[in-house]
Protein backbone atom coordinates (compact mmCIF):
# COMPACT_ATOMS: atom_id res chain seq x y z
CA UNK A 1 0.00 0.00 0.00
CA UNK A 2 1.47 3.17 -1.00
CA UNK A 3 -0.14 5.32 2.15
CA UNK A 4 2.38 3.46 4.28
CA UNK A 5 5.78 2.32 4.89
CA UNK A 6 6.37 -1.21 6.80
CA UNK A 7 9.16 -1.36 9.78
CA UNK A 8 10.36 -4.53 10.06
CA UNK A 9 12.53 -4.22 13.46
CA UNK A 10 9.89 -2.44 15.56
CA UNK A 11 7.02 -4.22 14.16
CA UNK A 12 5.13 -0.62 12.75
CA UNK A 13 3.06 0.53 9.80
CA UNK A 14 4.21 4.52 9.09
CA UNK A 15 2.10 6.47 7.75
CA UNK A 16 4.65 8.23 4.66
CA UNK A 17 2.25 11.15 4.66
CA UNK A 18 1.56 11.90 7.98
CA UNK A 19 4.74 10.97 9.34
CA UNK A 20 3.29 8.69 12.62
CA UNK A 21 2.78 5.21 13.12
CA UNK A 22 -1.02 3.80 13.26
CA UNK A 23 -1.96 0.50 15.04
CA UNK A 24 -4.34 -1.68 13.86
CA UNK A 25 -7.57 -0.56 16.12
CA UNK A 26 -7.13 3.12 14.58
CA UNK A 27 -6.56 2.49 10.94
CA UNK A 28 -10.04 2.98 9.82
CA UNK A 29 -10.40 6.05 11.69
CA UNK A 30 -7.06 7.48 10.08
CA UNK A 31 -7.86 6.54 6.82
CA UNK A 32 -11.18 7.99 6.80
CA UNK A 33 -10.15 11.52 8.43
CA UNK A 34 -7.20 12.00 6.59
CA UNK A 35 -7.09 9.96 3.34
CA UNK A 36 -10.41 9.31 2.57
CA UNK A 37 -9.96 10.63 -1.23
CA UNK A 38 -7.34 8.62 -1.70
CA UNK A 39 -8.80 6.02 -5.01
CA UNK A 40 -7.42 2.78 -2.89
CA UNK A 41 -9.32 3.60 0.61
CA UNK A 42 -12.32 5.38 -0.85
CA UNK A 43 -14.68 2.68 0.68
CA UNK A 44 -15.07 0.44 3.35
CA UNK A 45 -14.23 -2.59 1.89
CA UNK A 46 -11.35 -1.02 0.01
CA UNK A 47 -10.48 -0.10 3.77
CA UNK A 48 -11.04 -3.44 4.97
CA UNK A 49 -8.67 -5.13 2.61
CA UNK A 50 -5.83 -3.00 3.43
CA UNK A 51 -6.26 -3.66 6.72
CA UNK A 52 -6.18 -7.71 5.62
CA UNK A 53 -3.24 -7.05 3.37
CA UNK A 54 -0.90 -4.67 6.70
CA UNK A 55 -1.83 -7.98 8.96
CA UNK A 56 0.04 -10.20 7.08
CA UNK A 57 3.07 -8.62 7.87
CA UNK A 58 4.05 -8.03 12.15
CA UNK A 59 2.10 -5.28 13.56
CA UNK A 60 2.27 -4.96 17.39
CA UNK A 61 -0.80 -3.20 18.99
CA UNK A 62 0.59 -0.96 21.23
CA UNK A 63 -2.31 -1.88 23.88
CA UNK A 64 -1.97 -4.70 24.40
CA UNK A 65 2.00 -5.30 23.89
CA UNK A 66 5.22 -3.60 25.11
CA UNK A 67 6.59 -1.62 22.50
CA UNK A 68 10.40 -1.87 21.88
CA UNK A 69 12.11 1.87 21.57
CA UNK A 70 15.59 2.30 19.50
CA UNK A 71 18.46 2.94 21.86
CA UNK A 72 19.82 6.48 22.30
CA UNK A 73 23.08 6.27 19.91
CA UNK A 74 20.51 4.72 17.36
CA UNK A 75 19.82 6.34 13.78
CA UNK A 76 16.54 8.14 13.60
CA UNK A 77 14.11 5.65 12.04
CA UNK A 78 12.88 6.89 8.61
CA UNK A 79 9.39 8.55 7.73
CA UNK A 80 8.99 9.54 11.98
CA UNK A 81 10.18 13.41 12.13
CA UNK A 82 12.93 14.58 14.55
CA UNK A 83 12.37 16.67 17.19
CA UNK A 84 14.35 18.94 19.55
CA UNK A 85 14.11 17.54 22.64
CA UNK A 86 15.31 17.64 26.59
CA UNK A 87 16.38 14.60 28.67
CA UNK A 88 15.34 13.97 32.03
CA UNK A 89 18.59 13.96 34.11
CA UNK A 90 17.77 11.33 36.53
CA UNK A 91 16.18 8.67 33.78
CA UNK A 92 15.56 8.06 30.12
CA UNK A 93 12.38 10.46 29.96
CA UNK A 94 12.38 12.82 27.10
CA UNK A 95 10.23 15.66 26.53
CA UNK A 96 9.52 18.54 24.22
CA UNK A 97 8.95 20.94 26.49
CA UNK A 98 10.12 22.55 30.14
CA UNK A 99 7.28 22.84 31.52
CA UNK A 100 6.23 19.03 30.73
CA UNK A 101 9.72 17.88 31.74
CA UNK A 102 9.30 19.48 35.61
CA UNK A 103 6.17 17.98 35.64
CA UNK A 104 7.37 14.83 35.24
CA UNK A 105 10.62 15.55 37.87
CA UNK A 106 7.97 16.60 39.94
CA UNK A 107 5.47 13.47 39.84
CA UNK A 108 8.31 11.06 39.19
CA UNK A 109 11.29 11.88 41.30
CA UNK A 110 9.16 14.04 44.47
CA UNK A 111 12.88 14.18 45.70
CA UNK A 112 13.55 17.31 43.21
CA UNK A 113 10.91 19.64 44.12
CA UNK A 114 12.28 22.77 45.27
CA UNK A 115 10.63 24.88 48.38
CA UNK A 116 8.66 27.53 47.72
CA UNK A 117 9.92 31.16 48.87
CA UNK A 118 13.39 32.22 49.71
CA UNK A 119 14.73 28.86 50.43
CA UNK A 120 14.14 27.65 46.85
CA UNK A 121 17.73 29.05 46.65
CA UNK A 122 19.42 26.30 48.97
CA UNK A 123 18.13 23.41 46.42
CA UNK A 124 19.78 23.07 43.14
CA UNK A 125 17.49 23.08 40.21
CA UNK A 126 17.86 19.54 38.82
CA UNK A 127 15.67 20.29 35.96
CA UNK A 128 18.27 22.78 34.56
CA UNK A 129 20.56 19.97 34.23
CA UNK A 130 18.97 18.57 31.53
CA UNK A 131 20.26 17.54 28.15
CA UNK A 132 19.58 18.88 24.96
CA UNK A 133 18.98 15.65 22.57
CA UNK A 134 17.20 14.61 19.50
CA UNK A 135 13.93 13.24 19.34
CA UNK A 136 11.41 10.97 17.80
CA UNK A 137 8.45 8.92 18.69
CA UNK A 138 6.03 6.00 17.05
CA UNK A 139 2.13 7.64 17.61
CA UNK A 140 1.42 10.89 17.99
CA UNK A 141 -1.17 9.90 21.24
CA UNK A 142 -2.33 7.12 23.63
CA UNK A 143 -0.19 3.93 24.72
CA UNK A 144 3.33 3.72 22.97
CA UNK A 145 3.83 8.12 22.35
CA UNK A 146 6.40 8.62 24.37
CA UNK A 147 9.39 9.93 22.96
CA UNK A 148 13.00 8.72 22.64
CA UNK A 149 16.13 9.81 22.35
CA UNK A 150 17.76 9.16 18.42
CA UNK A 151 21.47 10.33 17.18
CA UNK A 152 21.27 12.11 14.12
CA UNK A 153 22.93 10.91 11.25
CA UNK A 154 25.01 14.08 10.97
CA UNK A 155 26.40 14.07 14.54
CA UNK A 156 27.46 10.34 14.01
CA UNK A 157 28.97 11.76 10.73
CA UNK A 158 30.71 14.74 12.68
CA UNK A 159 32.48 12.20 14.85
CA UNK A 160 33.57 9.59 12.08
CA UNK A 161 35.39 12.74 10.22
CA UNK A 162 36.33 14.09 13.30
CA UNK A 163 38.68 11.12 14.36
CA UNK A 164 39.76 11.08 10.58
CA UNK A 165 41.18 15.05 10.69
CA UNK A 166 44.65 16.65 12.45
CA UNK A 167 44.38 18.90 15.34
CA UNK A 168 44.41 21.79 13.11
CA UNK A 169 41.41 20.41 10.56
CA UNK A 170 39.33 19.84 13.76
CA UNK A 171 40.03 23.46 14.97
CA UNK A 172 39.55 24.53 11.57
CA UNK A 173 36.54 22.77 10.77
CA UNK A 174 34.90 23.84 13.94
CA UNK A 175 35.55 27.51 13.22
CA UNK A 176 33.91 26.82 9.72
CA UNK A 177 31.20 25.21 11.76
CA UNK A 178 30.39 28.03 13.86
CA UNK A 179 30.16 30.58 10.86
CA UNK A 180 27.70 28.82 9.13
CA UNK A 181 25.18 28.34 12.38
CA UNK A 182 25.79 32.30 12.83
CA UNK A 183 24.55 33.07 9.51
CA UNK A 184 21.57 30.36 9.75
CA UNK A 185 20.83 31.81 12.71
CA UNK A 186 21.14 35.48 11.48
CA UNK A 187 18.51 34.67 8.38
CA UNK A 188 15.96 32.78 10.87
CA UNK A 189 16.51 36.20 12.97
CA UNK A 190 15.21 38.02 9.94
CA UNK A 191 12.00 36.38 9.91
CA UNK A 192 11.36 36.28 13.50
CA UNK A 193 10.06 37.73 16.84
CA UNK A 194 13.17 39.59 18.18
CA UNK A 195 14.38 38.52 22.30
CA UNK A 196 15.24 41.82 22.77
CA UNK A 197 14.60 45.57 21.53
CA UNK A 198 16.47 48.96 20.88
CA UNK A 199 16.05 51.06 23.73
CA UNK A 200 15.34 53.52 21.88
CA UNK A 201 12.30 51.36 19.98
CA UNK A 202 8.83 52.38 21.59
CA UNK A 203 5.31 50.58 21.04
CA UNK A 204 2.91 50.87 23.34
CA UNK A 205 0.32 48.46 21.61
CA UNK A 206 3.13 46.08 21.43
CA UNK A 207 3.56 46.85 25.31
CA UNK A 208 0.20 46.40 26.18
CA UNK A 209 -0.66 42.99 24.05
CA UNK A 210 2.22 40.99 24.82
CA UNK A 211 2.97 40.05 21.47
CA UNK A 212 6.39 39.85 21.02
CA UNK A 213 6.79 37.92 24.17
CA UNK A 214 4.50 35.26 23.31
CA UNK A 215 5.99 34.59 19.59
CA UNK A 216 9.59 35.33 20.79
CA UNK A 217 11.58 33.16 18.57
CA UNK A 218 8.69 31.74 15.93
CA UNK A 219 8.72 32.59 12.74
CA UNK A 220 5.74 34.58 11.81
CA UNK A 221 5.10 33.20 8.46
CA UNK A 222 4.43 29.24 10.30
CA UNK A 223 2.74 30.73 12.98
CA UNK A 224 0.23 32.21 11.42
CA UNK A 225 -1.11 29.68 9.18
CA UNK A 226 -2.59 28.48 12.39
CA UNK A 227 -5.30 30.25 12.81
CA UNK A 228 -6.49 30.23 9.35
CA UNK A 229 -9.67 28.81 7.22
CA UNK A 230 -9.12 25.34 6.57
CA UNK A 231 -9.15 23.68 2.75
CA UNK A 232 -11.84 21.58 2.39
CA UNK A 233 -9.62 18.76 0.30
CA UNK A 234 -6.56 19.15 2.88
CA UNK A 235 -7.95 19.30 6.06
CA UNK A 236 -11.96 17.81 6.03
CA UNK A 237 -12.28 17.60 9.93
CA UNK A 238 -11.77 21.27 10.11
CA UNK A 239 -13.79 21.77 7.25
CA UNK A 240 -17.20 20.06 9.28
CA UNK A 241 -15.59 22.49 12.71
CA UNK A 242 -16.14 25.46 10.65
CA UNK A 243 -19.71 24.09 9.08
CA UNK A 244 -21.11 24.00 12.85
CA UNK A 245 -19.25 27.10 13.78
CA UNK A 246 -21.65 28.65 11.01
CA UNK A 247 -25.12 26.54 11.95
CA UNK A 248 -24.43 27.50 15.63
CA UNK A 249 -23.73 31.49 14.82
CA UNK A 250 -27.16 31.36 12.17
CA UNK A 251 -29.09 29.68 14.78
CA UNK A 252 -28.58 32.12 17.94
CA UNK A 253 -29.42 34.73 15.06
CA UNK A 254 -32.48 33.00 14.29
CA UNK A 255 -33.36 32.69 18.04
CA UNK A 256 -32.81 36.40 18.78
CA UNK A 257 -34.94 37.65 15.48
CA UNK A 258 -37.31 36.15 16.23
CA UNK A 259 -37.62 37.91 20.11
CA UNK A 260 -37.43 34.23 22.13
CA UNK A 261 -34.51 36.18 23.88
CA UNK A 262 -36.17 39.68 25.47
CA UNK A 263 -33.88 42.83 25.20
CA UNK A 264 -33.26 42.79 29.63
CA UNK A 265 -31.46 39.33 28.68
CA UNK A 266 -29.85 40.32 25.77
CA UNK A 267 -28.05 43.57 27.49
CA UNK A 268 -26.79 40.87 30.20
CA UNK A 269 -25.55 38.99 27.50
CA UNK A 270 -24.17 41.43 25.88
CA UNK A 271 -21.68 42.56 28.61
CA UNK A 272 -18.85 41.38 30.94
CA UNK A 273 -20.09 42.88 33.92
CA UNK A 274 -22.55 41.28 36.54
CA UNK A 275 -24.62 44.15 36.86
CA UNK A 276 -25.29 46.56 33.43
CA UNK A 277 -25.39 50.43 33.66
CA UNK A 278 -27.67 52.07 31.75
CA UNK A 279 -24.66 52.67 28.87
CA UNK A 280 -25.26 48.60 27.82
CA UNK A 281 -26.86 47.39 24.88
CA UNK A 282 -28.86 44.53 23.26
CA UNK A 283 -26.93 42.46 21.04
CA UNK A 284 -26.88 43.80 17.85
CA UNK A 285 -27.88 41.38 14.93
CA UNK A 286 -28.52 43.21 12.12
CA UNK A 287 -25.29 43.63 10.07
CA UNK A 288 -24.23 43.24 6.48
CA UNK A 289 -23.69 40.41 4.52
CA UNK A 290 -20.07 41.08 4.46
CA UNK A 291 -19.52 42.10 8.39
CA UNK A 292 -21.55 39.36 8.98
CA UNK A 293 -19.14 37.32 6.97
CA UNK A 294 -16.32 38.17 8.55
CA UNK A 295 -17.36 38.61 11.94
CA UNK A 296 -18.07 34.96 11.83
CA UNK A 297 -14.62 33.75 10.34
CA UNK A 298 -13.61 34.91 12.94
CA UNK A 299 -14.98 31.96 15.63
CA UNK A 300 -14.14 29.85 12.75
CA UNK A 301 -10.37 30.43 12.82
CA UNK A 302 -10.66 30.37 16.63
CA UNK A 303 -11.83 26.99 16.55
CA UNK A 304 -9.34 25.71 13.57
CA UNK A 305 -6.39 27.31 16.16
CA UNK A 306 -7.74 25.58 19.21
CA UNK A 307 -7.63 22.46 16.83
CA UNK A 308 -4.43 22.67 14.89
CA UNK A 309 -2.26 23.92 17.99
CA UNK A 310 -3.55 21.04 20.08
CA UNK A 311 -2.42 18.07 18.10
CA UNK A 312 0.65 16.07 19.65
CA UNK A 313 2.21 16.26 15.85
CA UNK A 314 2.25 20.03 15.99
CA UNK A 315 5.98 21.29 15.24
CA UNK A 316 5.28 24.75 16.63
CA UNK A 317 5.09 24.99 20.56
CA UNK A 318 2.96 27.83 22.03
CA UNK A 319 2.51 28.68 25.32
CA UNK A 320 -1.18 28.20 25.68
CA UNK A 321 -2.97 25.55 27.49
CA UNK A 322 -6.24 23.61 27.35
CA UNK A 323 -8.28 22.42 29.95
CA UNK A 324 -9.77 19.81 31.04
CA UNK A 325 -13.09 20.61 29.70
CA UNK A 326 -11.58 22.43 26.38
CA UNK A 327 -9.80 18.71 25.86
CA UNK A 328 -13.03 16.97 26.64
CA UNK A 329 -15.26 19.33 24.27
CA UNK A 330 -12.53 19.39 21.29
CA UNK A 331 -11.65 15.10 21.46
CA UNK A 332 -16.22 14.69 21.06
CA UNK A 333 -16.17 17.29 17.90
CA UNK A 334 -13.26 15.22 16.36
CA UNK A 335 -15.38 11.85 16.93
CA UNK A 336 -18.13 13.40 16.16
CA UNK A 337 -16.87 14.89 12.71
CA UNK A 338 -15.15 11.80 11.61
CA UNK A 339 -18.31 9.98 12.29
CA UNK A 340 -20.00 12.81 9.76
CA UNK A 341 -17.36 12.73 7.40
CA UNK A 342 -17.70 8.76 7.43
CA UNK A 343 -21.35 8.74 6.08
CA UNK A 344 -22.45 8.23 2.24
CA UNK A 345 -23.66 10.65 0.18
CA UNK A 346 -27.17 9.23 -0.13
CA UNK A 347 -30.49 10.73 0.01
CA UNK A 348 -32.60 8.29 2.04
CA UNK A 349 -34.44 9.77 4.93
CA UNK A 350 -32.88 7.61 7.47
CA UNK A 351 -29.59 8.67 6.20
CA UNK A 352 -30.59 12.44 6.30
CA UNK A 353 -31.86 11.68 9.50
CA UNK A 354 -28.58 10.32 10.88
CA UNK A 355 -26.29 13.10 9.47
CA UNK A 356 -29.05 15.35 11.41
CA UNK A 357 -28.53 13.51 14.45
CA UNK A 358 -24.40 13.45 14.25
CA UNK A 359 -24.45 17.49 13.31
CA UNK A 360 -26.38 18.53 16.39
CA UNK A 361 -23.99 16.29 18.34
CA UNK A 362 -20.99 18.14 17.07
CA UNK A 363 -23.20 21.08 17.50
CA UNK A 364 -23.43 20.51 21.17
CA UNK A 365 -19.45 19.77 21.31
CA UNK A 366 -18.67 22.97 19.36
CA UNK A 367 -20.56 25.24 21.85
CA UNK A 368 -19.14 23.44 24.86
CA UNK A 369 -15.62 24.10 23.36
CA UNK A 370 -16.53 27.67 22.93
CA UNK A 371 -18.00 28.12 26.23
CA UNK A 372 -15.01 26.76 28.01
CA UNK A 373 -12.66 28.41 25.82
CA UNK A 374 -14.19 31.92 26.83
CA UNK A 375 -14.63 30.70 30.38
CA UNK A 376 -10.89 29.88 30.98
CA UNK A 377 -10.15 30.74 34.97
CA UNK A 378 -6.83 32.93 34.73
CA UNK A 379 -4.69 32.33 37.92
CA UNK A 380 -1.19 33.55 36.47
CA UNK A 381 0.33 33.71 32.85
CA UNK A 382 -2.41 35.25 30.65
CA UNK A 383 -1.23 33.70 27.69
CA UNK A 384 -2.27 30.61 29.53
CA UNK A 385 -5.40 30.81 27.69
CA UNK A 386 -6.22 29.51 24.32
CA UNK A 387 -7.99 33.10 23.55
CA UNK A 388 -5.87 35.29 24.12
CA UNK A 389 -3.17 33.16 22.40
CA UNK A 390 -5.38 33.42 19.13
CA UNK A 391 -5.64 37.34 19.66
CA UNK A 392 -1.87 37.29 19.16
CA UNK A 393 -1.52 34.76 16.11
CA UNK A 394 -4.52 37.03 14.83
CA UNK A 395 -2.35 40.06 15.35
CA UNK A 396 0.05 39.04 12.35
CA UNK A 397 0.08 40.51 9.22
CA UNK A 398 1.13 38.06 6.98
CA UNK A 399 2.37 40.77 3.82
CA UNK A 400 5.05 42.30 5.66
CA UNK A 401 5.75 39.31 8.13
CA UNK A 402 4.77 41.91 11.25
CA UNK A 403 1.92 42.72 13.52
CA UNK A 404 -1.25 44.65 12.69
CA UNK A 405 -1.42 48.42 13.59
CA UNK A 406 -4.16 48.70 16.82
CA UNK A 407 -6.50 51.00 14.22
CA UNK A 408 -6.59 48.23 11.72
CA UNK A 409 -7.10 45.41 14.69
CA UNK A 410 -9.91 46.67 15.95
CA UNK A 411 -12.18 45.50 13.75
CA UNK A 412 -11.49 41.88 14.51
CA UNK A 413 -11.71 42.34 18.22
CA UNK A 414 -14.95 43.44 17.59
CA UNK A 415 -15.83 40.51 15.76
CA UNK A 416 -14.72 38.69 18.46
CA UNK A 417 -16.64 40.12 21.06
CA UNK A 418 -19.97 40.70 19.23
CA UNK A 419 -19.86 36.74 18.84
CA UNK A 420 -19.26 36.44 22.26
CA UNK A 421 -22.66 36.06 23.27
Amino acid sequence: MDLFVHNEIYCLWICTSCHYAVTPQHLDRHLRTHHRWHPSVKTAELRQAALTEMLKKAWIEPRKEVCRFPSPDSLPIPHLPVYSGLRCPLCSYVSRSPQTLRSHMSGIHPETRRPRGGDCYRKPNIAAAAESVSCQRFYIAGAGSQFFAITPASQIERVQKAAQMSKAEFIQSQINQVYEQDQQAQAIEQQSIPIEKHSSEVSPWMELTRWPEYLRGKNLAAVAPLGSIPDSEKEPLLTVFVQSVERLIHRAYQTIASHRINEFDQIQINTFFRRPGVWNRPIQIYLRPSTYRQYRQVWQRLICFAYRSSRPDQPIILRHQLTTAQLAALDQMEEYGTRLLDQPADSRSETRYLIKTIEDQLDEACLALSIALLDHSLKGDLFESTVIGFLAIFGINTDCSNFRDPNYYTTYLSALFSLHG
